[in-house]
């Protein structure tokens, strides 16, 4: 839907702001001044209305004089976006009467019979750019198919089945809930009601600090309305019990091929 779209962008616009803006902190107070001595130019800091000269053997810090300029800049063209994103979710309703219908408990069951996405644009949506988790992307090192690396040998396993039954997923793409963001192992349409499920597979919990991040994160899902065994799915495994291809495949038919 466009309007979660431009929710999506307005979160993505506060995120870059608000990152800038802790650059910007970080650098030294005032700003540069340059000006021009014949064929040279001469740098000068200006703070509380002092011009300080700044000599060529600190050209460093002239450099990050320019380049809090620079992030100034930037931050001002977002914050001009982030004005036009705001004006559209003020204008438009989150949710348009048919889409009220189609997520209704009642009419979904029923609608889903003549409402049935199209492959192609569930195609469209798999091979669309979205933002991914940026942490130690070095990590992905288990490759799936050309465009895809994954983190671990389970999660291989994952989106090699997916790809096998052709079920339209996302790897680690960001989602939003009460403003923080998340990246679920795998987000995933349903290939008939176009519905969106996401699965977590949780390969450490021997360990006490993963076991502790995996239930505060189930946590923030629940706050974001998505359950365990509902919208949410989660596998496990340990050293001595690991995951299988027959609970993968029996996972997906579960969820995604029976009627």
């Amino acid at each position: 839907m466009f309007y979660n779209q431009m929710l999506k962008e307005q979160q993505r616009i506060l995120r870059e702001i608000r990152e800038k803006e802790d650059c910007i902190a970080r650098l030294p107070a005032g700003k540069l001044c340059c000006a021009r001595n014949g064929k040279w130019e001469k740098w000068y800091q200006l703070v509380d209305g002092k011009r300080i000269y700044i000599p060529k053997s600190n050209q460093l810090h002239a450099a990050r004089l320019a380049y809090k300029h620079y992030l100034i800049a930037e931050t001002q063209e977002l914050q001009q976006k982030l004005e036009a994103v705001e004006i559209y979710l003020q204008k438009y309703p989150q949710k348009s009467p048919a889409q009220e219908l189609v997520e209704s408990p009642a009419y979904q069951p029923l609608l889903r019979f003549f409402l049935r996405p199209e492959d192609q644009a569930l195609q469209k949506w798999t091979q669309a750019p979205f933002d991914q988790n940026p942490y130690r992307t070095e990590n992905k090192v288990h490759r799936v198919s050309s465009n895809l690396s994954v983190r671990s040998k389970s999660e291989a396993m994952i989106a090699s089945r997916l790809q096998i039954h052709r079920i339209p997923f996302r790897y680690e793409c960001v989602l939003y809930i009460n403003g923080r963001p998340l990246y679920p192992d795998f987000t995933i349409r349903h290939p008939q009601t176009g519905e969106t499920y996401y699965w977590e597979h949780l390969g450490l919990l021997e360990d006490p600090a993963y076991s502790q991040r995996a239930g505060e994160k189930i946590a923030l899902y629940a706050k974001g309305g998505i359950y365990i065994n509902r919208n949410l799915i989660l596998t496990d495994e340990t050293r001595s019990i690991p995951l299988s291809i027959s609970e993968i495949d029996r996972t997906i038919s579960d969820y995604f091929l029976c009627a």
